[in-house]
């Protein structure tokens, strides 16, 4: 369950509370309430991560090295391999395809989710799980702009290009401010386009009528001349 780290920083100094290495203190040790607030801290990354459902199964464990325990025993069988390998193809596979930008981004967060879940949450793992956080969040994001339709080819760059480099999330946003963007402007180029029609309308109007009226001119002056 990589994706439970958010802060790479403060991740760094929390996998004992997952191992178990950091342990609780008693009560009279001035490190206990730090040892609570962190420990409280680590479940609650872990907690966040899951859906609804499972957070029932282990929101009441008290510790996060409880949690993460369960968590391994639950979801990881070697016998998954299978169904993490299809996992992974489809999240290479799966594309916009003139879907809504937030249809597109929910079902592949859905499949990051399921594979995280289907990860072997070995310690080795723990143990590397800055490095290892750092590499997938930029897989994800590579997974999700090259899903985009094209119309977003200009942001996908934008996005490649930022230093420091923007996680899932903040990716996810940029694409959806510039698709406001676009909408707004869109719907402002809609009332001059308007404005012009009915201005040029009127033009002809006014132009049509005052050859009408030029043409009945002429035609009493020339009656005039009759007379005469």
């Amino acid at each position: 369950m990589v994706s439970t780290y958010r802060d790479a920083h403060g991740a760094r100094n929390k996998a004992g509370y997952l191992t178990g290495e950091t342990k609780k203190p008693n009560h009279e040790d001035p490190t206990f309430t730090t040892w609570i607030t962190e420990n409280q801290k680590v479940k609650s990354w872990l907690i966040d991560s899951m859906s609804p459902l499972l957070m029932q199964r282990f929101i009441r464990l008290p510790t996060a090295k409880e949690i993460w325990e369960a968590v391994s025993k639950t979801f990881y069988d070697g016998s998954d391999e299978t169904c993490l390998f299809e996992l992974n193809q489809k999240s290479f596979s799966i594309k916009q395809d003139g879907r809504s930008l937030s249809a597109y981004y929910s079902d592949l967060i859905a499949l990051f989710q399921e594979i995280d879940h289907r990860t072997a949450s070995q310690e080795e793992i723990v143990e590397g799980v800055v490095q290892l956080h750092s590499a997938i969040t930029r897989l994800q994001v590579h997974i999700f702009l090259s899903g985009l339709d094209s119309d977003f080819d200009q942001v996908r760059g934008e996005i490649l290009r930022k230093d420091p480099k923007l996680d899932l999330e903040s990716s996810y946003a940029y694409v959806r401010r510039e698709l406001q963007q676009r909408q707004t402007m869109g719907s402002s180029r809609s009332i001059p386009e308007h404005s012009a029609m009915i201005a040029n309308q009127t033009r002809q109007g006014l132009s049509s009528g005052k050859n009408r009226n030029n043409q009945t001119a002429g035609r009493y002056t020339n009656f005039m001349w009759t007379l005469w």
